[in-house]
């Protein structure tokens, strides 16, 4: 994202690389000619948002790192990517992450299967976790997730209420992150806080609009989607924005994002100031418009 990202990140490094070498372990375990395209999608350029949060949220809690809640990001990173790959197809996208979609380069039944792969190999790191409630979070966050492409594919075109695009965008994006935090008390046999929950979600719901911003703005060099084209209706076209010119549009899409970002950082005003909640916050204040 950028250098304030560079250094959030860069602080959890260690942890962040136990995840990324379980991944790899994952793929060398089982040979599959798409192996080497793997290698680059997951490891080129990949931002790891959702492990770098699962693990502020983990020392925000002093929650102690173990197997299972390494399980548990994995999983959660290659059910997104799989995810991005299925999403590409229905997008008609050119470009992720600097590369040429696989559904370009190898049409769209390979992609299918691609993804549905990563999908299985998500389910293998789910299913080495010690604790059957987590399976069951996580699979219905995935079942959000799915609900959710097919209702707004279903109606493509048609223009919605900001009501309704929070409301896809909360199972489009934030399922997958509350799931995950969800998940980690279960692990740790925590009582679940409502506050970081709450904030999980609404944390996301400000990624999604923000990421959605910036394609309809076109800064996003690395993804060639363009939602106005497919029919996708996100904040600045339900507020009536017809190009990224519509300057006052564009600036009221940014104070509603702004505002959202303020009531969820107020989710977390009663936590001690710590290195996790100041990431956070450094995280989250990145989507102001």
């Amino acid at each position: 994202m950028n250098e304030i990202y560079t250094t959030v990140k860069k602080r959890k490094e260690k942890e962040l690389n136990v995840v990324d070498n379980k991944i790899l372990s994952l793929l060398n375990s089982c040979h599959n000619e798409l192996n080497s395209y793997y290698k680059k999608f997951l490891f080129s350029n990949a931002k790891r948002l959702r492990p770098l949060f699962i693990l502020l949220v983990a020392e925000l809690e002093n929650i102690e790192l173990n197997e299972d809640i390494f399980n548990l990001i994995c999983s959660i990173e290659l059910i997104h990517n799989a995810s991005l790959i299925h999403d590409d197809i229905l997008d008609d996208a050119v470009l992720r992450r600097n590369m040429e979609c696989i559904h370009i380069n190898k049409g769209d039944k390979i992609a299918v299967l691609a993804g549905d792969y990563l999908l299985t190999c998500a389910m293998e790191c789910l299913s080495d976790i010690k604790n059957d409630c987590v399976y069951k979070i996580i699979s219905n966050a995935t079942k959000d997730m799915t609900k959710s492409e097919i209702n707004s594919l279903l109606t493509r075109f048609n223009k919605i209420s900001i009501e309704d695009y929070i409301k896809i965008s909360k199972e489009k994006t934030s399922s997958l992150f509350t799931s995950a935090i969800s998940s980690l008390y279960k692990i740790k046999e925590m009582k679940e806080n409502k506050n970081i929950i709450n904030f999980s979600e609404s944390f996301s719901l400000c990624f999604q609009i923000k990421d959605d911003m910036n394609n309809f703005l076109n800064k996003d060099e690395c993804k060639c989607s363009k939602d106005i084209q497919e029919g996708i209706f996100t904040l600045p076209v339900i507020l009536g924005a017809k190009t990224k010119n519509d300057y006052d549009i564009i600036q009221k899409s940014n104070k509603f994002l702004d505002d959202l970002i303020i009531k969820t950082k107020e989710f977390l005003i009663d936590y001690p100031n710590s290195g996790a909640k100041k990431d956070l916050f450094s995280l989250i204040d990145l989507f102001k418009g």
